[in-house]
């Protein structure tokens, strides 16, 4: 994260302390006052941060500002106290390969990364023959983040919303890849 992006969280939390979901109108606002131009605040209203339209859930980043903090004053030495979630972070930028060939459904999957709409789409095919490689590779292309959720008979919504886990002790709250 730009030291810049950083900042600004920092401002978010002192002003907006029990937060972590902010409209784009109080992120803009925040970072002008601050000094701050538009490449300085377009990461945190990045599609993946998106919760609803002009609405961006920012708790991945406060998370670690708010630990800093916590740090740096000496108040709380352990940190999983002050978190009520935890993230899943199953989720990675995609490398091109430059041995894949475009087969199938490609075409139409590269549309539907770029319309940004949810659009749910099943591909079928045999075990083995790529289609999970071949999503990835659109992602790829256009330079999106990807997240594989792996789905059998046994999975249930909490494997993809999230729900309650043991940790240390204390239930939390674990977001799932959804």
């Amino acid at each position: 994260m730009k030291i810049s992006t950083k900042n600004i969280v920092k401002q978010l939390v002192t002003l907006f302390p029990d937060q972590t979901e902010f409209k784009k109108s109080i992120i803009v606002s925040t970072a002008e006052n601050m000094g701050f131009k538009g490449s300085d605040w377009y990461p945190l209203c990045d599609s993946a941060n998106r919760v609803k339209i002009g609405t961006y859930n920012l708790s991945a980043m406060i998370i670690p500002i708010k630990d800093d903090i916590m740090d740096s004053n000496n108040t709380q030495s352990n940190s999983s106290m002050s978190m009520a979630s935890i993230v899943n972070e199953e989720k990675y930028m995609a490398k091109v390969d430059s041995t894949f060939v475009p087969w199938g459904a490609y075409t139409d999957v590269v549309k539907i990364i770029k319309s940004e709409m949810f659009y749910p789409t099943y591909i079928s095919g045999l075990s083995g023959n790529g289609k999970t490689f071949m999503v990835e590779q659109a992602a790829a292309k256009l330079n999106r983040e990807f997240i594989r959720v792996q789905i059998n008979p046994e999975t249930d919504e909490d494997d993809l919303l999230g729900g309650f886990r043991l940790i240390d002790g204390e239930t939390v709250f674990s977001k799932g890849p959804a």
